[in-house]
């Protein structure tokens, strides 16, 4: 068997008490418990391997009564079994195996093996394992009774070995697990004598039948780590090497929890010397520690401040903290006389314990160990002369301040020292305010307020006023707050950048900037920009409005088609065109660029509009423009043109021309209308002949008859006869 890493938070535990042997034929089952020691849920694998090729056979003769893998709450365990249906052909044999248990997600790297072996026999000779060797160890243990051991005692386990055969064998004992430094192995003196020698010999020699005893001495080195260890006893024979005697000696080691605790120096002078302890402490225990480090004086006059505020602590290592002490409250100092002498305790407790999951409380520290010591000399004789002096100078300092505070505030006054617009000429169409750079200097000024000394504003309020030809505009004023948005202070000057104002209107201005200091109604300084012009925005021009035509037809149902070019169209608001006839009202209407302003409404095609660019300057051109009117008679068109700036008055309009559309003309009668003879016989027809004029403007064509009784017949004729 195995031993259980001391913190290996997984192990298995035998639960069989039989002989591992069955009957070849038959099915043996091994009873064991899973145990899950950690602080989380593992998900565990379990399985056997074998070693030789002689027990390779066990592997397709195991099955488990669970599946992997097991789930195991902590602090749990499980019972499982392993079931081996051993074949009737199988040879009869001792076999070797491994159980092991994993978790390789919850616990990498913690893997638990335990050795087991399982003994065939022929079903009808199953007294001939009755030669092999028997042996016991005393002290008995298992799993749930380990033998404890303290840390750097030694066991002692006598084995008694049986031989059972018929012939003379040599027994030796070996654990296949352990380093040489952590046991012995001591057999019985040799029987043959040798003069003044006593012989010890590398083996028992036992005669069949005989019993004999070897001696196991299990020493661990010291500071190995405490937990449990399941060492594997194999007992050989020289007369058969493949055959494999083991047993488990269950054994734990206890834990150690010395420590060791040094302080170097005990005593130190302050400020004669560095103000550094150095702190040793030493593991002399068998378990891995984390100690965490603090250390105070009664009334708290010194701070103590660790290098580390926690160490780690394997078994045997040591470590030296330094400690830095400095005065806390600096006023306790002794100014003449005798030194203040007084103790500090080191305080130590358990950071983080590294044990097994089952430890039930952490560590013990050490109780008693020795103070630290610190002498504080008194303050030498200049630190007491100095503060006289201090508080002298610091009299003058204060009158001197005072002083300077009173000149700055009577005599200092916010200065405008620039003023200049960013650009001299705005354009009305980029709708943006005229802005101003401005600089000014004294603008704030030291005070003692609130048992302080604050560098607070001077500047109360900055007043823009635009002037023109046509008087004051809006006034703007800005208070200090607000003019943090556009400056920056600069070496003792308030630089402000892109000061807003509301002028957008078109003109020539200029702007006098008036400051205000704190507390004044009156400005301490004023200034005035050089004029400023903003350009007013260019609005629409109508440059060509005409028909496409003098005349128009009726007959031809042509109807007017206009003509127009504006300028500036980034500008033109709408357009209205008014139609005027002699006969009828004007008539109006509002069209959108080429387009009347209804013309979705109307089922209308839409006119594009076409912009031509030309020495940089943009018309809008529309030719072709319908305007419905197909009725004969003179009209004249009115075009108005209504700008963005000012949509209720026109800023430009032209007439066309008059326009003329030509009636279509009335057909005539050119000659008398007349028979091709004057006199007919009874029932014969009466052919007529004439002449009409513009025959394609006759709609019907009708002949009436009279009658010399008074009756008219009314005949129409088709216009192709």
């Amino acid at each position: 068997m195995t031993m259980q890493i001391a913190n290996n938070p997984l192990f298995i535990e035998d639960l069989s008490v039989e002989a591992n042997q069955i009957t070849r034929g038959l099915t043996a089952k091994r009873d064991i418990i899973v145990r899950n020691l950690g602080d989380k849920t593992a998900d565990i694998d379990i399985w056997i391997a074998v070693g030789d090729a002689k027990s390779e056979p066990l592997l397709g003769w195991c099955t488990f009564s669970k599946s992997n893998p097991l789930r195991l709450e902590a602090k749990d365990k499980c019972e499982v079994t392993l079931l081996f249906e051993v074949p009737a052909q199988a040879n009869p044999d001792l076999y070797n195996y491994d159980i092991l248990i994993e978790a390789p997600i919850q616990y990498p790297d913690k893997l638990f093996r335990r050795s087991q072996q399982l003994r065939v026999l022929r079903s009808d000779r199953d007294g001939e394992w009755g030669t092999e060797p028997g042996f016991i160890l005393q002290p008995l243990t298992n799993s749930a009774n380990p033998y404890l051991l303290q840390a750097g005692d030694n066991l002692e386990v006598k084995v008694t070995v049986e031989n059972r055969s018929k012939r003379v064998d040599r027994f030796y004992l070996t654990c296949p697990e352990f380093t040489n430094d952590w046991y012995s192995i001591r057999y019985p003196e040799s029987s043959i004598e040798t003069a003044g020698m006593v012989q010890e010999t590398d083996g028992l020699q036992l005669n069949p039948g005989n019993t004999g005893e070897i001696t196991l001495i299990l020493h661990p080195p010291q500071f190995t780590p405490a937990g449990n260890y399941f060492p594997t006893v194999r007992l050989i024979s020289s007369n058969r090497e493949d055959l494999m005697l083991l047993d488990v000696v269950y054994l734990q080691l206890l834990t150690d929890e010395t420590l060791g605790v040094q302080l170097h120096p005990l005593l130190l002078r302050i400020p004669k010397q560095d103000g550094i302890f150095e702190l040793e402490l030493t593991n002399q225990g068998n378990i891995t520690r984390e100690i965490a480090i603090a250390a105070s004086d009664r009334e708290q006059l010194f701070s103590y401040t660790p290098e580390f505020t926690a160490v780690f602590l394997p078994p045997r290592y040591s470590s030296n903290i330094p400690l830095k002490v400095q005065p806390r409250k600096w006023w306790r100092r002794p100014f003449w006389g005798k030194p203040l002498e007084f103790y500090f305790d080191i305080k130590l407790e358990n950071n983080r314990v590294l044990l097994l999951p089952e430890t039930p409380k952490p560590p013990a520290l050490p109780k008693e160990f020795s103070q630290g010591t610190l002498i504080w000399e008194p303050r030498p004789w200049w630190q007491v002369w100095l503060p006289l002096l201090l508080l002298l100078l610091l009299l003058l300092g204060l009158i001197s301040v005072g002083a300077f505070l009173f000149w700055q505030k009577t005599f200092i006054q916010p200065k405008i020292d620039r003023l200049e617009p960013v650009t001299k000429v705005y354009r009305q169409i980029a709708a943006k305010p005229v802005n101003l750079n401005l600089t000014l200097s004294n603008w704030r000024n030291w005070e003692f307020k609130n048992w302080k000394f604050q560098n607070t504003s001077k500047l109360s309020t900055v007043k823009i006023t635009p002037q023109s030809r046509e008087g004051t505009g809006k006034i703007i004023s800005y208070g200090y707050n607000e003019l943090l948005q556009f400056c920056q202070p600069i070496n003792n000057q308030l630089n402000c950048t892109n000061l807003p104002t509301e002028t957008r209107k078109a003109g020539e201005y200029t702007f006098k900037i008036e400051v205000y200091p704190q507390g004044k109604n009156q400005p301490s300084d004023t200034k005035e920009t050089d004029t400023i012009t903003i350009e007013p925005i260019d609005t629409p021009k109508i440059i060509q409005f005409s028909s496409t035509s003098p005349i128009y037809r009726e007959t031809l149902r042509e109807q007017v088609l206009l003509n127009w070019r504006i300028s500036n169209p980034n500008q033109i608001h709408n357009l209205i065109l008014t139609q005027q006839n002699n006969n009828a009202a004007p008539v109006k209407k509002t069209f959108i660029g080429c387009n009347p302003q209804n013309l979705k409404t109307q089922g209308l095609q839409p006119n594009p509009n076409r912009i031509e660019k030309i020495n940089n300057q943009e018309f809008l051109v529309c030719q072709g423009v319908a305007t419905n009117v197909t009725q004969p008679g003179d009209y004249t068109f009115k075009l108005e043109v209504f700008s963005k700036q000012n949509p209720t008055q026109p800023s430009d309009n032209k007439e066309t021309d008059t326009v003329t559309i030509q009636p279509s003309p009335v057909p005539k009668v050119i000659d008398q209308i007349s028979p091709n003879k004057l006199n007919y016989e009874y029932q014969e027809p009466v052919f007529l002949n004439w002449r009409l004029s513009h025959p394609s403007q006759i709609k019907e064509l009708r002949i009436i008859q009279q009658g010399s009784d008074g009756s008219n017949i009314q005949n129409t004729l088709p216009l192709n006869q």
